[in-house]
């Protein structure tokens, strides 16, 4: 059973549109879309721009991503807290810390190499609507059917042994890496 369509807002004198994930009625904005993140590729992107401003990066490790938290409560590590007492490094936002700590939990892969690798399996893939690509690629499910259910799209356009074979791939690829 799928959720109800959520009915965007515009301003006044403009038509509705209905949005349902589930037969990808995604809206003007994502509709058109030729490609989708997951949150591992997410977060090589707030990554690689922290990198370049100078700032930390999530991982603790070279090619890891995992938040930036030393368990005093406010999402920076100490190292981050004395740079920015230092001056060295611009201060994280609120929007920024909030951001990190979401990724943290929701990135499955914490390497660049399995990111892209786990893309690359997921573009292969025929048929599928980059929002199911990315989709898949963040929530992880274990089986077809478990996919289908949390996908709904997902249903009539690839059969359960093709998708369990690329589930199995992307889960392989989540245990090794």
């Amino acid at each position: 059973m799928s959720a109800p369509p959520t009915e965007r807002r515009l301003a006044r004198g403009q038509h509705r549109e209905e949005l349902d994930a589930s037969v990808l009625k995604l809206g003007e904005v994502f509709g058109h879309v030729d490609a989708a993140m997951t949150m591992s590729e997410a977060a090589l992107i707030v990554n690689a721009i922290r990198e370049r401003r100078g700032q930390s990066t999530m991982g603790s490790r070279p090619g890891e991503m995992g938040v930036v938290g030393g368990g005093s409560g406010d999402g920076l590590n100490n190292k981050q807290q004395q740079q920015q007492q230092r001056g060295n490094e611009p201060p994280t936002t609120e929007a920024m810390r909030k951001t990190l700590e979401y990724l943290d939990v929701f990135v499955k892969f914490r390497t660049e190499a399995a990111t892209r690798h786990v893309e690359s399996l997921l573009s292969r893939a025929q048929g599928l609507h980059p929002f199911e690509r990315a989709q898949l690629g963040t929530l992880c499910p274990e089986e077809a059917e478990e996919a289908k259910t949390l996908i709904p799209s997902l249903g009539p356009k690839v059969d359960d042994d093709d998708l369990q074979i690329l589930l199995d791939e992307v889960n392989e690829m989540r245990r090794f890496a």
